[in-house]
Parts: structure tokens; sequence; C-alpha cells
């Protein structure tokens, strides 16, 4: 029996049956209405097949993203006359929001490595990381949850009282997945004033701040401000204010210090389109089993009104070193703890050619230690669109760093759409460069959705 003959090399090999059994060549109607079968190896597959899942992760998106602007609008309407249900509407909607983020904070720490779109999103985010950080440490997802309460009441007519509150918690969540490492800070604000008795008002108030870091870093603050304010006219006041702060800063070991300070102010309309204003302050930083330092901080500002639409202000302001006393070593092993000498003199312009576009300009000198340069920094807003539904803003500033000393320039494109009174959209790129001993590139890219109860 003879051997079928085996195809020359020139000679292309026959082409397998079509499924429909035809035998003709001609495409079977599975073909003409679901396509040529998928080559898994091929790297446009992966493509189509995560923009496809990419796309239904947006849809479903736009599902809780409508019923947050518009839910909340919705149930205030609903309580018609009954407006002092507000508050407790106000709270049960904010631990309801707090459930869900648990719920989803334990959901992600028991699958890190997610599903479905999911999955693409962090792809996606890991690529952007690559991209505009190639060199550095890349997080290929975080989430950022946020909340905050501001309360004021004035229980009578020479006392208004006020309360706030905020705490942000960062999930980050490493690109090879594993469990999310927390980052938190906490700030809170409790004040009075009472007045005016007179020419006399008097204010108070009590703040706390606290921050902690996923690598062991931490940082804890209470301060306590008083002050006083006379205006005997109503171009011309002065005021008195005393504080004293407690910070303690912690890493491989803590350090505590207390600072006591003292500043004079002072406020003078010259005419009814030039005013001025200066500031001057002594302050003490006493570190716990240390030295102690002594500095001096004054500021000092102008602002002339030119036409209605344009208006010019010149800045300055500084800070000395007076005295050292003791052990400070701590200060260059935390920098915030630095008291350093540095001086700023700036000029600035803004202009206002219509009610849709904002401009401003700003030029001078800025010294921190040793190094000094030019500052200056540009900012455009515009809303093309009446009511200011949509609004771009762009700013660019190069200025010294007064802990470090390094130059530090940055741009920032920020688009913005308010979807209504409660609700808002922002996207925002940040691009800083640094120069110094420790330069600096870093961008980031962060789409932010708020909401207001």
């Amino acid at each position: 029996m003879d051997e079928p003959a085996s195809p020359r090399p020139d000679e292309a090999p026959p082409k397998a049956p079509q499924p429909d059994g035809s035998g003709a060549g001609r495409p079977s109607w599975r073909h003409r209405l679901l396509g040529a079968p998928r080559d898994v190896l091929d790297p446009k597959t992966y493509h189509h097949i995560s923009l496809i899942a990419l796309l239904a992760w947006v849809g479903l998106g736009a599902d809780g993203l409508s019923s947050s602007a518009y839910g909340p609008d919705e149930a205030f309407r609903a309580l018609g006359h009954h407006s002092y249900l507000a508050v407790a509407l106000a709270l049960a909607t904010g631990v309801t929001v707090l459930v869900i983020s648990v719920a989803y904070s334990q959901i992600i720490k028991r699958f890190p490595f997610g599903g479905g779109g999911y999955v693409v999103a962090t792809e996606l985010q890991a690529f952007l990381h690559e991209t505009f950080q190639p060199n550095v440490p890349r997080v290929s997802s975080s989430v950022r949850q946020l909340v905050a309460v501001n309360l004021a009441g004035k229980p009578l007519a020479w006392l208004a009282l006020g309360l706030s509150g905020q705490l942000n918690a960062d999930a980050l969540t490493g690109i090879r997945g594993g469990a999310p490492r927390w980052s938190t800070d906490l700030t809170g604000r409790a004040s009075a004033a009472c007045g005016p008795f007179g020419p006399w008002t008097f204010d108070a108030s009590q703040s706390f701040t606290r921050a902690a870091q996923p690598l062991g870093f931490s940082q804890t603050s209470l301060a306590t401000a008083a002050s006083t304010r006379f205006q005997p006219i109503e171009r011309l006041s002065a005021g008195l204010e005393g504080r004293r702060s407690e910070d303690r800063v912690a890493s491989t070991t803590s350090v505590r210090t207390v600072t006591h300070g003292a500043t004079a102010s002072t406020q003078l309309g010259i005419l009814e389109t030039l005013r001025a204003s200066a500031s001057l302050g002594y302050n003490r930083q006493d570190i716990e089993d240390g030295g102690t330092t002594s500095y001096l901080t004054g500021t000092g500002q102008a602002r002339a009104q030119l036409r209605r639409d344009l208006e010019l202000s010149l800045e300055a302001s500084l800070q000395r070193t007076l005295a050292r006393q003791g052990d400070t070593s701590a200060q260059e092993f935390f920098p915030l703890l630095r008291i350093l000498a540095y001086q700023r003199y700036t000029a600035e312009v803004r202009w206002r050619p219509s009610q849709q576009l904002d401009l401003m300009a700003r030029a001078g000198w800025s010294e921190a230690g040793e190094r000094g340069g030019l500052a200056q920094s540009y900012r455009a807003g515009w809303q093309p669109f009446p009511g200011g539904a949509v609004q771009l803003s762009f700013d660019y500033s190069e200025d010294i760093d007064p802990l470090s000393g390094r130059s530090l320039r940055r741009f920032g494109a920020a688009p913005r759409w308010s979807i209504n009174r409660h609700a808002s959209l922002e996207l925002s790129y940040n691009l800083v460069r640094g120069t110094g001993d420790l330069p600096v590139r870093q961008q980031n890219l962060y789409l932010t959705f708020s909401l207001k109860l």
C-alpha cells in the first residue's frame, strides 16, 4: 500500500475543513455570529478581555456612584417638615458607610488577590505605578477611608462653640498581595468664642492630632491656645495669643517636647483698598531630658485692591533661632522637631478677568538654612460652564523646603465635577521634583469622590 506523499517545503499545507462540514471553505453561521476562535497565547486576547472587564467594572461602579450622589439628597427631602431628624439621619448614614467600609476591608483581607474586575483594576493601577515610578518601591492598590464631623452652635448671643474631627485610614497593599498595611491620622478640635464685649473678643481652643505609619513611626500632638482681640474702630485691630503644645514622636525611640509661645499681631486698614498686617512671636521648645531652643517668628503683609478685578499683595515671613542650651541632638534624628532659620519675601498678583477665570502669579526669594533660591508660583482656575459645576485648576510652584533645605518644584492639575450640593468627583495629578542630598521625583494620580451629609 502506497504511503501518501509528504508535501514539499515550498508547498502550502492543505487547509482544514470548516466546522460546518460543508468543506466549501465558507464561514459557518456560528463563525459569522461569534467570530473566530481566540488564541489564549495571543497578547491581544488578554487586552480585549481585560478591557471588557474594566468597562463592566466601571459600569457597576457607576451604580454605586449615582446612589451616593442622589441618595442623601432624596433622604433629606423625605424628612419634609421634620428637620429635627436631620442629625439622626446624618449619623445613621455615617454608621452605614462605616459598616460597608469595614465589610469591604474584611473581604479584601480574606481575598487579597480579588477576582474579576478587581484584578483588572489592580493590574491597571500597578501599571500606572510601574510607569510613573520605575525605580522606587511601588504600591499596586490603596484604599482611603475618611470620616469627618463638624458641629457648631451658639447657645448664647455672646458665646459660639465648635467641635470638629476627622479620621483618615489608608490601606496599602503590595503588588504581590499580602495583608494590607494601615496608615492612619486622627485630628480633633474644640473651640469657644466669647464676645464681642465692646471692642474686646476672646477665643480658646484645644486640638489633638495623632498620625501612625506602617513602619512604626507615630506622632502625637496636643495643643492649647487662648487669644484676645481689641478692635476700637473698624479699620484697626490688635491681638495677643498664648499657646502651649506637647508633641511626642516615636520610631525606634521616642522623644517628647513641650513648646510655649506668645504672638502679638495687628491689622490696619489705611484706605478702603489698602490693608496691612504684621505679627511677632516668641517661642521656646523644651526637649524632655534634653536641651532648650528659643526662636523668634515674624510675618508682614500688605494688600492693595488696584482695580475690581486686580489685586496686589506683598508678604514677608522669617524665623530666627535666638539661643540653644543643652543637648538638642533629637532635632537631627526627628526632622519634624527641627527649628531652622528661614526667610521668605514674595509679591503676588491676582487677576480675575471674568467670573469664570481666575489667574494668580507669585514671585520672590526664599532661603532656608544655607540654601536660597527663587520662589515662584503660578495658578489658573477656570470654570468652563456657568454655575461652576465643572472646575479646572492648574498650578506650578518652585520653593525651598524649610525642613530639608531642598529646592522643590511642583506641578498639579485637578479637574473637579460638582455632581450636586452633596457629592463631587475630582481627578488630581501631582508631580514633585527636588534637588539636594536626597533628590526627589514623585508622581501621583488620585481619583477622589467626596460626599457631604
